[in-house]
């Protein structure tokens, strides 16, 4: 134990002696701010704010962006035949803000080779997500930072699974 204990202690002092002293930021030099021109103020353009007409109703809005030959759509309003062979797999783990969405991944099926199906998963509201895809495109993951979605197309079946 007395040698655990010297051995440490030996660690510990070597570890210290060879240990540097943080390096600090160059000194503030007034010089250098009275060469600088005042910066020229720009105004903020205005927002517009007038009420719109009560007929006019919202349009729906579709997001589309194509990474490495793979796309990602979300349908707005209209009507999409869902795929019906899908697994959830950890429904507890999406975010809890989450958006029911409708995105299109490749058909699982044999016989619908280059297809794809749309399937409705529940995707965070927060940014465009990270796009990675398998090597034959049969693995999608949706990388949203702290929550990811991944989705698996195999042998008939999408399997979505929810990690955090």
């Amino acid at each position: 134990m007395k040698r655990l204990v010297l051995a440490c202690m030996a660690v510990m002092l070597c570890a210290s002696a060879q240990a540097r002293d943080p390096l600090m930021a160059p000194g503030f030099d007034s010089r250098v701010l009275a060469q600088t021109p005042a910066a020229e103020l720009t105004p903020v353009p205005q927002r517009d704010y007038t009420p719109v007409p009560q007929d006019a109703s919202p349009q729906p809005h579709v997001v589309q962006s194509v990474v490495d030959d793979y796309t990602l759509v979300s349908h707005g309003a209209g009507t999409v035949e869902l795929y019906e062979c899908v697994r959830v797999h950890n429904p507890r783990k999406m975010d809890p803000c989450s958006v029911p969405t409708i995105i299109e991944v490749p058909d699982p099926r044999i016989c619908h080779k280059g297809c794809c199906v749309a399937v409705e998963v529940c995707l965070p509201q927060c940014g465009t997500p990270k796009v990675c895809c398998g090597p034959l495109g049969q693995r999608v993951t949706l990388d949203y930072g702290c929550y990811k979605v991944q989705l698996t197309s195999t042998l008939g079946v999408v399997h979505v699974r929810y990690i955090n």
